[in-house]
């Protein structure tokens, strides 16, 4: 049965590149922003949980205490920042027995990490292989059968090529081990017959008389090795588990191969969705680094810009921005808090020195385990131009209620003097 894991991510690249080992080695793997987290999920239904750097630590703390059983990875940030370390150890802290993958680690470091923490238990099983003896001597044949039955082998046994093709027939082998010299036919042969049904079949031969046996030939065929007659159980033993260890790395690396083009096919059609929508998308997209460097931008962006794509990447983001702009930004980041996201306006400089009206959200992401920000801008030229209109609407109507004011007040004053001048009139 699979083993089911989930992590807890940050938006980071390690994370995507755990879930991607993970479910080589046949894990069933639940990868969730910390933000998008159901806290009342069953915790128990899993049997490891990772925490990316970045997790609040308020959550990590909620589920080790639900924990039960579950072993844990906590993924480390690779960027030195000394806030970022301290934030890690904090989390750290929090989780003192989990183990630590870190960005620098190859696959292979990580992927034995793995294996090693989820084998462990009662339920781990080494396979032993089946294996087919073949031998026209009754006595040898028993003899060999019972130090294999011994190591808790199961073993099948012919005395001939018939009988042997019989039982692969109808019974997977892992392994034939053949007298070279039967009293009708080689052993070659029934390996070459024992092939034609089982491709993945493996073979030792045994023989008395190494100069009978052409090696060349042996090798040609696929046969692993030659023993040579009378061997005690050790050395036949010895020769099973090494042959047995090299076809099992074999079929294992076979399947890791076979998960990794399926996950390598579902990946470059996920990236390549992404890819579309990242690149039609109509907001203007940027990815920058906290210096302001330039990585990637979509199509809107460079028409924002009006720039191709490897002058754009040339500049540094504050390039384009005027001062207070810049300087927003930098603020910005410099007292990012635990969503690692913001919004501020902005104004982009042309050449001319009009300005663009933006409205940039940012967001904090890890990009190959470096910290970088990505940008979705918004152009609101059409909303600052309303905005004036309403303004100088606003104006126009002030100064016409100004006016209508004015002429109200003038018309009491000639309607206070008239009736003056008829009060002194009667008197």
């Amino acid at each position: 049965m699979a083993q089911k894991i989930l992590i807890i991510d940050s938006s980071s690249m390690i994370a995507m590149r755990l879930k991607v080992l993970l479910e080589l080695i046949g894990c069933e793997v639940e990868l969730v922003h910390y933000s998008m987290f159901d806290q009342s999920s069953n915790i128990d239904a899993y049997d490891m949980l990772a925490f990316s750097q970045g997790t609040p630590t308020t959550l990590v703390a909620s589920l080790v205490k639900q924990a039960t059983h579950q072993s844990f990875l906590l993924l480390a940030p690779k960027a030195e920042s000394g806030e970022l370390l301290d934030a890690f150890g904090k989390l750290n802290e929090l989780v003192p027995d989990a183990t630590i993958i870190y960005p620098f680690f190859s696959n292979k470091e990580i992927t034995s990490f793995i294996e090693d923490l989820l084998e462990i238990g009662p339920d781990h099983i080494f396979k032993l292989p089946t294996i087919l003896l073949v031998d026209h001597v009754s006595e040898r044949l028993e003899m060999l059968k019972s130090s294999l039955v011994g190591a808790h082998i199961e073993v099948y046994t012919a005395t001939n090529h018939d009988e042997a093709l019989n039982i692969a027939k109808l019974r997977m082998i892992d392994i034939l081990i053949s007298d070279f010299s039967l009293k009708e036919g080689l052993g070659l042969d029934i390996f070459t017959s024992l092939k034609q049904i089982q491709p993945h079949s493996r073979c030792l031969l045994l023989t008395s008389r190494p100069a009978q046996v052409s090696m060349i030939e042996a090798i040609r065929q696929g046969v692993e090795d030659v023993l040579i007659k009378p061997l005690d159980d050790n050395v036949l033993l010895q020769a099973v588990h090494k042959l047995w260890q090299t076809e099992l790395l074999k079929r294992h690396n076979a399947e890791l191969v076979e998960r990794l083009q399926d996950t390598v096919d579902v990946l470059i059609e996920k990236d390549s969705l992404l890819q579309v929508i990242f690149k039609n998308t109509p907001d203007p997209i940027l990815l920058f680094e906290r210096k302001g460097k330039i990585v990637e931008a979509n199509d809107a962006c460079l028409k924002l810009f009006n720039l191709p794509f490897k002058k754009l990447i040339a500049h540094s983001l504050f390039h384009f921005l005027d001062d207070d702009s810049v300087k927003a930004i930098k603020d910005k980041i410099s007292t990012l808090n635990s969503n690692r996201q913001f919004s501020c306006d902005l104004h982009i400089v042309n050449k001319d020195g009009s300005k663009i009206p933006l409205v940039g959200s940012f967001n904090e992401i890890d990009h190959h385990g470096e910290i970088a920000l990505a940008v979705i801008f918004k152009n609101v030229t059409h909303l600052k131009q309303k905005e004036d209109l309403l303004l100088e609407a606003k104006d126009l109507l002030e100064e016409q209620v100004r006016a209508r004011t004015s002429q109200l007040e003038h018309a009491k004053n000639i309607a206070e003097a008239a009736n003056l001048s008829k009060s002194e009139f009667l008197v």
